[in-house]
């Protein structure tokens, strides 16, 4: 039987002195790693950080089942670099790892570390304080549709796409933003600890997510 094509998938390391067991790697094999400065859904190494740690993106999200779709999205900074993402975080490779196992970039300066996807909850930066997570709505899709913040995280909707309006609400009630035309966006908060499922209303089909409020 021929085995799909994973996009994304998940890495062993055999090394016992360095114990990393479990972490994401693209098709290839090649490590992917968080930087622990990131705040979520957004990316700040920039000039020759992003030279040494290129970001990681792929078009299509494909997975195997020990792994879940929706922990990855999609972010585009302001100067086009587009990243995917894990949990809301950006994803980057380490220049030098030329080869499927290799992990030289794990604990580089004390922030830039492997991505152990049963373990991974968030950056330092992203866990230190309420802060803004921008969820764009493109392609028919929440571009990070399965998020986890803190409580009275800034929760930004904006919709790229062109020519059609799309609005978020809340399954439960708890939020419903405006439909929003080409290029508007939205701000919610939510204070209240809970898991709030939600969807675009004109194309609940595929536009849906999941925003978990936690300390």
């Amino acid at each position: 039987m021929k085995q799909p094509f994973y996009t994304i998938t998940i890495g062993t390391d055999t090394d016992q002195f360095r114990q990393l067991a479990n972490y994401l790697v693209d098709s290839m094999g090649r490590t992917l790693y968080y930087f622990d400065k990131d705040p979520m859904g957004s990316s700040v190494c920039e000039g020759n950080c992003l030279v040494n740690w290129p970001a990681f993106h792929v078009d299509s999200i494909v997975v195997p089942s020990s792994l879940n779709k929706s922990d990855f999205g999609e972010i585009t900074r302001a100067d086009g670099t587009k990243f995917t993402t894990f949990k809301g975080y950006p994803l980057y490779y380490f220049k030098p790892d030329t080869t499927r196992g290799e992990v030289k970039g794990q604990n580089v300066n004390n922030v830039w570390f492997v991505v152990d996807p049963a373990k991974f909850d968030g950056t330092t930066t992203g866990k230190a304080a309420p802060a803004k997570v921008t969820i764009e709505m493109k392609n028919y899709a929440f571009t990070i549709p399965n998020i986890t913040v803190k409580p009275g995280t800034a929760i930004e909707f904006i919709n790229r796409d062109e020519l059609m309006s799309h609005n978020a609400v809340a399954v439960n009630g708890a939020f419903k933003t405006a439909m929003l035309e080409t290029g508007k966006s939205a701000t919610i908060t939510l204070d209240k600890e809970g898991v709030y499922e939600y969807y675009c209303e004109p194309h609940s089909k595929s536009m849906k997510g999941t925003i978990t409020v936690k300390p």
